[in-house]
Order: structure tokens, then sequence, then C-alpha cells
């Protein structure tokens, strides 16, 4: 009842906030529609008859079918007996040649056929004068399609083509034919007397398949599903590559949520499926590459003093290797993979060779030019400087540092950090003087073959992509391979192989000041050109010329040039499938996947770094992670009773995971410049606690449909850990109701209501509920200190578990060009476990873990398609989608009202010199991901408190709002005109909060255009005195404003929504005809751009997406990272005869 409860209460409160956007949505869509009209949908007939008579016949198209027959006994009493080989037909097609010379029609309507006796009218249609009609039916890239279907209108007569997409058949000159083929547009065309007709069909990428993949890579038919399932065409995640492929899926699919981090190329993205489930462990879905689960962990990311973001699993992934991606929103339909995927699946297919007859080459090259984005708008009044006065001396420079609180910029003379006289004037363009174009190339070679019993797929991918930092980017090298082949009759193997082989230079350090030269040049006064930076080595030290004191404001030609932190990465998955048909209805599938990821890390602080001459190394380590996967799964299908089937599938697995890292760190080079570990003077070895364990799981899954509208399914998968000592079963239940099939409503092609629930629960982590030591900084006598665990978990613990229920309705109108995909979710965890200490008289531990955590989310799901225009020669295919998520944090452990996770929350400003005191919580009672900051204190009659020295109070510390969105979603649209190809995507996001360091260092600092106000009078604050007296104390602007943003650190906080125009893509095919005596099967060229223009934000100086972390508990936090990059680049993709 309480779910229903929920259900209920959601739907009235953010049905009212809908119905608006629904309304407009729906006006403009069916507006279009309404000279639309609806055409059967073709149901597959096989006969093999000999002399049977109509009445036999009848019913196995009934039983085949699920169409009733309708007839005049009489009738069939004067029909003659049929023979029949008919092999997948048609309907229509099939009851043509039933009642072929038996002089007898047939009309189907609400899944009824009605055989009656040819009227006089439909007698004379067949001895009308005719004509032979041929042509031919390909693809927008020249290939033919065999098997499509061309059917005469107003007769029904149907021909198909053939191997080379050829056709004949008979029409009157004034007929219609339609041509249609699974995956494509159908197409209507006037004949207008002609005997020639060539027939282009466009992908309908916009249309879900009618056979989608679920869990554990089981096939099923998508009316049946009784849960949210979206699939992403792998075309249009190359259109514009991105180097992480998950920031692809941006504004394609309702309730997933997608951010990448400002770190250039090999970034890690944050993704999140209906919000962030949980605030005790990880939010991220599970990946899963043809059947096989892979590692998509978050390598490393920046803190609060800073870091690299180290990449993550799916930023391996070319895309050009990718079929389609399958997105499981819900726990209903990830049941069945455990624990590890209680927060969603995004499962990949790669591309195979089938279709492919013979040998096949296809080339896919790209190259494009990534350019950064300014969004800065700092004032250029005043310069470098202190108190006013221009820096003349190198004792002024430093002293000056960042600062812009110099003279007015009037063009005399000021030392620059060249030691040389410049002009005091404002430098126009002075992130390009740094940054630079950053090109990428990447090319793909494929060879596809196909045979009789199997095909393969080969591919070899090398990508080039630099960053807009010089002397950084991306080089990676990978291949793919397919196998599909049947071994003897009945046994089919599948294998897969994904390789890679990726060197990332100096993966830019993010956040903080230190080795960091974004930090220097988003605060680059307005005087200092950054080529007077070019001179890296001060003459009077020999060591780096940094600006200000400690060094650790850094040179960012120094750190391009000389910082060393550099990655390498090989990587291997595989999988290996063999299946056996024992019958029709039965197999059994066995499975083993195997994932390998070997990290090389080298991080050096060279000689002569500003903070620290001495320099040292961070970390030259090796880090292998491996995850073995075996599993065996038996299908049956069975048709139980005419009206009812089932389908059902039981399996096991064992899972195997190991992660191992070794390595050292050290400080002070005995010989300058020398880099190894043999020339350190402390030496202190890198082993982090291994991380193992084994997962030995057993699962079901149950299918039951009813005649051919209702279906009932039902999984269970039971999971024991070797980290614990009790198994945890995560069922689920669900039900689809097609209601179109059981009455028939105008124009309406499907609808169906779904209803799901499921159970589900989080992983459990391994070295937590025993006794372990981990190895220590430093040696005694040769031998390394080891260090005691000082947190366990009681043994028979267990992780969190989530409950979810989900409702849905699907529609799809005027014969499928029109679609609506709407659900509501509720979930809601119980008992996520929370840190508390305790005694060390207790094992010596200091702390553990009780389960008393609660974390729920609601929202909606909503996806809107429909193709306006749709003509032989032009189609225009539209696609909305939204998501409402409202999370909210019930429970931390029933007396803390909020909490931060460890090593989150906090960037630069939260603590000193700045301490400004801001973050990131979960506090009880908000959405997760909640901003506190400090607010102007007040009196009580509403008015500012103002100090002593003439700067607002530090006020209460109050929660500003989520980091992450409340409502995002995108728009696509795509238009062909014969060869011509044009696409957009817009995506926005709204709800969330921005905790800006750019907003608050550059007030700091003097450089923002809200520190103008009082810089020659100074400002006398609007307010009252701790004693409630009129402030009346002047104070400098040089002393306000960074004293405002240290105590009132909410200035600091922006609105976080935005509209972008995200990618548009502009392509050309060449006419087949073109290419008929060349090698050439097709050739297309595309231009493509992403990320142009930002249509509406409310940030200032940054962009409202900009974040130095993927992590959920940074999510909001902006600073110091790499400036938004616009892509633009051109495609070439060609396939061989």
């Amino acid at each position: 009842m309480n779910f229903y409860h929920h259900l209920v209460h959601g739907l009235k409160s953010h049905v009212p906030k809908l119905l608006l956007i629904m309304k407009l949505a729906f006006v403009l869509m069916i507006t279009v529609f309404l000279q639309l009209s609806l055409a059967a949908r073709a149901q597959k007939v096989t006969l093999q008859e000999k002399k049977a008579s109509l009445e036999q016949v009848f019913k196995k198209i009934r039983l085949q079918t699920g169409y009733n027959v309708i007839w005049n006994q009489t009738l069939l009493k004067r029909a003659q007996p049929v023979s029949l080989n008919i092999k997948d037909a048609d309907l229509t097609q099939a009851l043509d040649k039933v009642l072929e010379g038996q002089g007898l029609s047939f009309v189907i309507k609400n899944k009824t056929i009605i055989v009656q006796e040819k009227t006089e009218t439909e007698l004379n249609l067949a001895v009308k004068e005719q004509i032979e009609i041929k042509g031919k039916v390909t693809d927008d890239k020249g290939m033919p399609i065999p098997g499509a279907t061309v059917k005469v209108k107003s007769t029904g007569k149907v021909a198909i083509t053939d191997g080379n997409g050829n056709y004949q058949i008979l029409a009157e000159g004034e007929s219609v034919l339609m041509f249609s083929y699974i995956g494509f547009k159908p197409i209507e065309e006037q004949v207008n007397n002609r005997k020639l007709i060539n027939i282009v069909l466009l992908e309908d990428l916009g249309q879900l398949k009618e056979v989608v993949v679920t869990a554990l890579g089981i096939s099923k038919d998508n009316k049946k599903l009784g849960y949210a399932v979206t699939n992403v065409n792998g075309n249009l995640l190359n259109q514009a590559k991105e180097p992480n492929v998950a920031n692809s899926l941006t504004g394609r699919v309702a309730g997933l949520n997608v951010s990448g981090v400002n770190s250039g190329p090999g970034s890690s993205a944050r993704i999140l499926i209906r919000g962030v489930s949980n605030f005790s462990s990880s939010s991220s879905p599970l990946f899963v590459i043809d059947g096989v689960p892979m590692d998509n962990t978050q390598k490393g990311s920046p803190g609060v003093y800073g870091g690299q973001d180290m990449g993550d699993g799916i930023s391996s992934i070319n895309p050009d290797d990718i079929e389609t991606v399958t997105v499981l929103n819900g726990s209903a339909a990830s049941a069945l993979y455990g624990t590890r995927a209680a927060n969603g699946v995004v499962q990949i297919t790669t591309k195979n060779g089938k279709g492919q007859k013979g040998i096949g080459v296809e080339y896919s090259g790209n190259f494009s030019l990534n350019s950064i984005v300014d969004n800065t708008d700092y004032q250029k009044a005043y310069g470098q400087g202190l108190n006013g006065k221009i820096p003349l001396t190198g004792a002024d420079l430093v002293a000056a540092s960042l600062n812009s609180w110099g003279a007015k910029l009037t063009g005399e003379p000021a030392i620059g950090q060249d030691g040389q006289m410049h002009p005091y004037s404002a430098v126009e363009n002075q992130l390009d003087k740094f940054y630079r174009n950053g090109a990428v190339f990447s090319n793909t070679l494929a060879f596809l073959g196909g045979w009789e019993k199997g095909n393969m797929r080969m591919s070899l991918s090398q990508s080039d992509n630099q960053s807009v930092i010089p002397n950084s980017g991306l080089k990676r090298y990978s291949g793919n391979l397919n196998i599909n082949q049947e071994l003897i009759s009945k046994l089919k193997l599948t294998a897969m192989l994904n390789f890679l082989n990726e060197d990332v230079k100096l993966r830019s350090n993010l956040g903080d000041m230190s080795r960091n030269p974004n930090f220097t040049m988003g605060l680059l006064p307005a005087n200092v050109n950054p080529d007077y930076l070019k001179l890296i080595y001060d003459p009077a030290t020999g060591n780096e010329n940094h600006l200000g004191n400690g060094g650790y404001i850094p040179n960012p030609w120094f750190v391009v040039d000389k910082v060393i932190a550099n990655t390498r990465r090989k990587r291997l998955i595989s999988s290996t499938a063999l299946r056996y048909d024992f019958t029709p209805e039965l197999y059994v599938q066995t499975r083993l996947g195997y994932d390998y990821t070997a990290d090389h890390t080298q991080k050096i602080e060279p000689t002569g770094i500003g903070y620290n001459p001495n320099g040292q190394l961070e970390e030259l380590s090796d880090a292998t992670t491996t995850e073995l996967n075996v599993d065996v799964l038996a299908g049956y299908t069975k048709k139980l009773f005419p009206d009812l089937s089932m389908d059902a599938a039981v399996g096991g697995n064992i899972r195997k995971f190991n992660f191992e890292k070794v390595g050292v760190s050290g400080s002070q080079w005995k010989i300058p410049y020398f880099y190894d570990p043999s020339n350190l003077t402390i030496v202190n070895p890198l082993y982090p606690s291994p991380n193992r364990l084994q997962t030995n799981s057993a699962y079901y899954t149950l299918d039951f449909t009813y005649k051919n509208y209702l279906t009932i399914s039902n999984t269970g998968r039971y999971d024991r850990f070797s980290t614990t000592t009790k198994g945890i079963f995560t069922p689920s239940v669900s039900a689809s109701f097609i209601f179109s099939n059981l009455v028939e409503i105008p124009e309406l092609t499907l609808g169906k209501l779904r209803l799901a629930y499921a159970k589900t629960s989080g992983e459990a982590l391994p070295f937590k509920n025993s006794k372990y030591y981990t190895i220590a900084t430093g040696t005694t006598e040769g031998k390394p200190y080891v260090n005691l665990a000082t947190e366990i978990l009681p043994e028979n613990l267990n992780p969190y578990t989530m409950q979810e229920l989900e409702a849905g309705l699907e529609l799809k109108a005027f014969n499928g060009r029109l679609g609506l995909v709407a659900s509501y979710f509720s979930r809601k965890t119980k008992d996520e476990l929370v840190s508390q200490q305790i005694s060390q008289a207790s094992g010596g531990y200091l702390s553990t873990y009780i389960p008393l955590g609660s974390t729920q989310n609601r929202g909606l799901e909503l996806t809107l398609n429909g193709t306006p225009f749709q003509r032989s020669d032009f189609s225009w295919d539209v696609s909305f989608n939204f998501s409402l998520v409202k999370n909210k944090l019930l429970n931390i452990d029933g007396v803390a009202t909020r909490i931060q996770n460890a090593n989150e929350g906090q960037y630069r400003p939260t603590v000193g010199p700045y301490s400004n005191g801001s973050g990131v919580y979960g506090v009880v009672g908000l959405p997760l991901a909640q901003i506190m900051s400090y607010d102007y204190k007040y009196d009580a009659n509403g008015n500012i408190v103002v100090g002593i020295d003439g700067i607002p109070v530090r006020g209460g510390f109050k929660p500003m709002g989520s980091g992450l969105p409340k409502y995002y979603g995108g728009l696509n649209n795509n238009f062909t005109y014969k060869a011509f190809n044009f696409s957009f995507l817009v995506d926005y996001r709204f709800g969330s909060k921005v905790l800006s360091a750019t907003d608050f260092l550059s007030t700091y600092y003097g450089l923002n255009k809200n520190t103008l106000e009082g810089r020659e009078t100074g400002i006398v604050v609007k307010g009252v005195t701790e004693e409630g007296k009129e402030n009346s104390k002047v104070v400098s602007a040089q002393d306000y404003y960074p004293g405002l943003v240290k105590n009132v650190s909410s200035v600091t906080v922006y609105d976080g929504s935005f509209i972008k125009l995200r990618q548009v893509v502009f392509g050309y095919t060449l006419p087949a005809n073109v290419l008929k005596n060349s090698p050439l099967a097709s050739v297309n060229i595309s231009f493509a751009a992403r990320n142009l223009f930002t249509l509406m934000k409310h940030t200032k100086n940054f962009d409202p997406e900009d974040t130095f972390s993927s992590l959920t508990g940074n999510a909001g936090l902006e600073g110091a990272g790499l400036p938004q990059t616009r892509n633009y680049g051109l495609s070439l993709n060609i396939k061989l005869k």
C-alpha cells in the first residue's frame, strides 16, 4: 500500500507541471498527423499444405497470427482444396495465395479476417489494364535491401525484393505502391504510369526495435516487456565523436543523465539513471558489452587539493565498433544482473558481420578540431597589482601575484614575468595565446565476411586526440573481432574480442592551483600576456618562474613543458558463448567473459618546481584489474494452451574480481633532472589494499503470455558473496497489457500499459568483516610497516536493499509515425550502511557500520517521437525526451542531519587561505549533492549585520540546492532529402545549483566585474552593526570583496540550468549510379559540430556544466578545470563492393 500511495501521490503532484508541456507537444504533433492513415501491421504466416480444405488452412492462420477468421459455410463448400508452400509471408500476401482462383476476397478489421464472395467491382479490377513495374530498393548508402515488401495499396498485391533489391509487380497506372522493410521507414509512392520506380528506404533510428536485448543478453519482444528499455543506434554515437562515448548519450535517453569532466581526452563521466539511488555507495550503472559485465571504475578523481581525473572504463570503448546501446532504466529490467545492477544497466552490442555476403571492407575516417569556449567576461579597467599601484619591480610582481587590485590600465610601463617592461594595458584573447586548437584524427578499417553458416567482422582503429593544453593528448589503438558460426547442426559459437592500447600524456591537474595551468590562466590579470610567462625558469634561482610567494601558483608554460603526468592503459575484453538448440523450444548456452585492464601511471614533480624545488616522484605504479564471468543459461519456450504460452530460462554465474596495485613514490631528486626511483633520497612503497571478491549466483526468468495482449514476467537472482556469510535474493515481477489488441481505437497502432516491481541490493565490499593489514609508508631495517584496518563490518551485516515500483504507458499511432513512452517510478533504499565510531578496546578498531540510512527517488520519464513528413525523397523525424527526478535523503543514522562522503564534497576555496567553508553534503529531508554555504547574517528586522571591519558577518550554514538537475532531457531532429541528411540535438537541464570557484576566486583577486564598484571611493555596506547601529564603515574594494566571498559564500552559488545546441550534423551520400563502375559500394561525407552554442544559462564567467570531478559527492563543484571546447569535424565513410 505504501508504494501505491507514493504512486498516486507522485502522479498528482507532478502531472500538473507536465500538462502544459504535453499539451503543447501533442498539439504540434497531432496537427501534423491529422492527414495520416493507419496501415495494417504485417503478420508472418508459414503454410505447407497439400490439397487441404480452406477451413483447415484458416485454422492454422488463426493459430499463427491470433486473428479470428469469419466465413460463410456455404462459400467454403464450393471452394476447391488448396496446395501451398508459403514461408514467412505477410498475412495479406498469404491470404491472396490461399484465395487465388476461388472467387473469394477478404477484409481485415479489428483483428478479424472476414472472408466473402468477390463483388462485381472486385472481379472487374482483375481485368483492368495493368502495367508491369520494375525497380530497385536500396538504403541511403546505395546498398540493396533484399526481402523488402512492395505492396499495391488498392489491391493488397505483394512482391518481395530479391537478393539484389530488385522487384517487379503488376499494378494499375494510377495505383500507389507501398514499400516497407523492418528497421526502415515505410514509403508510399504514386505510380503515375511509370514502369521503372527505384526507391531509397531510410533507417528508422528513432523507432524501437520489436525485439530488444534484455538482461543476460536474452532477446524479448519489446511489446511484452513490463519495464522501460531504450535502444540507441550506434550510428548516432559516432557522427560527432566524443573521446568518452558515454558523453554522446547526453540528451538521447529519458532518465539518463551524463556529465563529463573538464580534463581533456580520456576523462571520465558521471552517469546516472533515474538520479542518485543512495548516499552510501556508488550510483553508477553496470556496463555490459556483448553480455560480459565490464569494469567501469573511476580510476582517480581530483579533490580539495587537486589531482587528475584518471578516466573510467567506458572511455576505452571505440564508438565505431558499437552497433546499439540499450539502457535498462529500472530495477525490474536489470534485476537479473543482481546487486551490481541496482543503479540500472547500459548494454553495449558491438558490430558483427550479420547480413554480409562474401567479403566486405569498410573505412571510417574523422578529422576535427577542438577549440576553447571563452565564457569569461572579466573587467579590463584595472590591472595586476595591489593597493591601486602598478608593479614596477620584481618584488612588486611577487607581491601582486594574480591580484588585479592594481591601478587603472593606462598603458604606462609595468614589469612583466619575463623581467621586461610592457604596456600596462588590457591584453585581448589571453586564453587563445596559451590554449591551442586540439586536432583529432581517427581511422577505423573493418573487414567483414559472411558465408552460409556464419559471419565475422574485424576492425582496427587508431585515434590521435590532442588536448587544447599544449603538450597534452591521447593516442589510442584498438581492435574488435566478432565471430558467429554454426559449428555443427544446432550448435552455434559466438565470440567477441576487444583490445585497447591507450597512452595519455600530461593529464592535467584540476581543482587546486599547484601543477594546474588552468588555475593561472583562468585568473590571469587583464594586462598580463601569456607570452610574458614563457621564461619558465627564474634567472636568479634557476627554479620555476612562478607567480607570487610560495610557488603554489604555477607558471603554465613550466607545467606543460616540465611536469610529467602520464598514463598507459592496456585492456582486453573477451566473450565466448556456445549455444545448443536441442529443439526449437529448448536451448542451453554457456558463456565465458573476461575483462583485463593494466594501468601504468607516472607522475613526476620536476626539479625546480616552484613550491618544492627538490622535486618528487608522486607515483610510479602498475595496477591490474581482472574480472572473470562464467555462466550457463537454459531457455525453454512452450505454448501450453492455444491462448497461453510460456518463456522460461534458468542459469547460474560465477564472478571473480581482482584488483592489485604496486609502485613507489618518493621525494628529493639527488641528481637534478634525472627522474628514476634510484635517484630519490626518500623512497616509499605504494601498495594499496587489494580488492578481491567472488560472487556465486543462480537466477531464473519466467514469462507467461495470454493470447497476444497480456504478459506476466517474474525474475529472481540469488547472490552469494565471498565477503559476507549471507546471500541476497533480488526478485522482480512485471506485467505488460496491450490494450490495443483488445479494443480497436482509430489510428492507434499500439497501446500498452505496464507495471513492474523489483527489490534489489547494493554490493558487499571485501575486507570489511575481519582483521586485515595494509602496507604503510616507510621501512625499518629494509622491512615495510603495516597498518591494521581501523574499521570493521559486522559479520552478518548485508548491503542496503532498494525497492522500486514502476508504471508506464506506451502508445504508437499512425502506423508508428507518432509514439509516446511515459514512465513513473518510485524507489526507496533501506539499511544503507553508516560509519559509527566505536571504542578502540573492541579489537583495536575505531569505527564500524550500522544499517540505518535511507534514500528516496521518485520521477517521471517521457519520450515523444514522430515523423511529421515522410515522402520518397524527404522525411523529418523528431524526438523529445523529458525526465523529472525528485530525490530526498530520508535518514542517515537517526541522529545526524547531514553527511559528507569521505574525500568528497570540498573544493579549493573550502580550505585555507580562502576558508569559505562551503561544500557538498547529504542533508536529511533534501535532495542529495546539496550545496551548503554561509549566508548573510540578518538581525530581527532583516538587516544585514556588518562587522567592525565593514564587511558583512558570516550567517547561518544553509542549503542552497542540489548540484544535480531535477529536470533534464533533449530534442532530436533528423531531416533527409534525397542524398542529403541534416540533424541537430538540443539538450537541457533545470533545477541544479553550482558552487563556483571561478566566481569566488575572480572576486577574491579583483578580476570579476562585480569588483569595479567602489574601487575609487570604497564601499559602505547597507546594514547595521552587531549593536544595531547603522553601518558607516568605509572599506576598500581590495579588502571588501575577498572578505565578502569568504564570509558569505552563498553569493558564489549560481543556478546551473541551461539549454544547449549540443550537436549538428550535415551529410551527403553519393548516388549509387555515380559509383556504378567503381569498386565503391557507398560513400558518405559528413560535417559535424558539437557543443556549438549555449542558448540559455544563468552563470557568469563559466559554463554551468564545468566540473572537475565525476564523483556524485562532488556534483555542483566548479573551478580550475579546462575550458569547455567546441568541436568541428569532417567524416568519411566508405564501403567497398
